[in-house]
């Protein structure tokens, strides 16, 4: 016969089973406490990080982070624009791949490291970098150290400044007010020269006045009065330029006034070897200014680009509305030689040219022009591809759009 449980031996282990659930019940609760806690925390790490990356983003300047190697590990989206590099190629990449030569001295690592140790944050430096395809920009960098758990160097982070639209204002303003003084100078020479060439136009009328035809003599007075003609006509351009007719305002079809010059030139031999593309807006932008004086502006651009094509190219007239659909942006492009920088700089300057003929006050007459349609020419031009004019005009005044024409 089996023995009888003891019933004290029974009740303890029951007590210890009862205690090691409760232990059990308290460490599960802890562990889904932590667990509840971790999941807590990542998905606060989560938004942090999400919270970062929108504010990365959202950065209208190039941020770039750099690793101890000076290697790229971290950009945003206006940094990728700006360099022209598709998402995600540019980490890893070194800090010496974005510099031209001339001036990757002072950006490599070493150098960088040795700036920021000494002083971060570091200042805007206005310097030159260049994108994907080696086109230099010209850029404002400032940055900061990065620092590790033990204060050690882990990097730095940098912030880029798209210098290019500052520059291109800056060399408006330089543009607008050497144009201004040299205005005022040729207007002074202009009125100066006038009494004078009127004399001898006048004399020399006297004297073949005075002159039998068959007069050997005569040849030279035609001569002379044919020189001070030329030179009455130079010195009209130089006043136009000078002291400009005062534009009547009038609502202007710009794609009409481009197609009226262009029927005016296509006649000439220089225009029968040329293709003439057109990109006008449909429907056409209109602005408030003086038909006539845009005419003379757009003829003077259309020769300019066709004497450039020597013969034979493309030419191409567009338009489209302006900033903001106010006003024209207009844009006649050749396919010729090009220009160099230093012929580009002095472009619309009074008596500068390349041509073999010619005074070189078309363009200076047209720079005026669209000024006083509180416009703005921009070039680009590029030795053996050509060159492209870019006309942005406003209209006279603020309620121009809708005077009558």
């Amino acid at each position: 016969m089996a023995d009888t449980p003891n019933i004290p031996d029974i009740q303890a282990q029951e007590s210890m089973w009862i205690e090691i659930i409760r232990h059990m019940e308290f460490f599960y609760a802890q562990l889904a406490e932590a667990q509840a806690e971790a999941e807590r925390r990542a998905e606060e790490l989560g938004q942090a990080k999400a919270l970062a990356d929108n504010i990365i983003a959202s950065i209208s300047e190039g941020l770039i982070a750099l690793d101890a190697a000076g290697r790229i590990t971290l950009v945003n989206g206006a940094a990728e624009r700006l360099l022209d590099y598709p998402h995600g190629e540019l980490p890893g990449l070194s800090l010496e791949s974005l510099v031209p030569e001339d001036s990757r001295p002072a950006w490599t690592w070493r150098a960088l490291r040795r700036r920021l140790l000494r002083q971060s944050p570091l200042p805007d430096e206005e310097t030159v970098w260049r994108d994907r395809r080696g086109r230099e920009i010209p850029v404002g960098v400032s940055g900061a150290a990065l620092q590790g758990e033990r204060g050690e160097a882990a990097g730095a982070v940098l912030v880029l400044r798209d210098l290019r639209e500052t520059r291109r204002l800056q060399a408006q303003l330089i543009q607008a007010a050497k144009m201004s003084s040299l205005g005022r100078l040729a207007a002074g020479v202009a009125h100066e020269l006038n009494n004078p060439l009127g004399g001898i136009l006048l004399y020399a009328d006297l004297l073949m006045e005075d002159t039998a035809p068959d007069d050997p003599r005569r040849r030279n007075v035609v001569r002379i009065a044919e020189q001070a003609v030329r030179c009455r006509d130079i010195v009209r351009g130089l006043l136009d330029f000078g002291r400009p007719a005062e534009p009547r305002a009038a609502r202007v079809d710009v794609n009409a006034v481009l197609r009226n010059a262009m029927s005016i030139l296509e006649g000439q031999e220089m225009f029968h070897n040329v293709a003439v593309h057109w990109s006008l807006a449909d429907p056409a932008p209109c602005l408030s200014g003086d038909a006539g004086l845009l005419g003379q502006a757009f003829t003077n651009i259309i020769l300019n680009a066709v004497e450039a094509l020597e013969g034979t190219g493309a030419l191409t007239i567009g338009s489209e509305p302006g900033p903001d659909g106010q006003g024209a942006l207009v844009t006649i492009a050749d396919t010729g030689r090009g220009m160099p920088p230093q012929d580009r700089e002095h472009l619309f300057e009074p008596f500068f040219t390349t041509k073999e003929k010619g005074t070189g006050l078309g363009l200076s007459i047209t720079y005026g022009i669209i000024e006083r349609h509180n416009g703005t020419v921009e070039v680009v031009s590029e030795v053996g591809r050509g060159t492209t004019f870019r006309v942005t005009l406003l209209s006279m005044s603020p309620e121009g759009d809708d005077a009558d024409g």
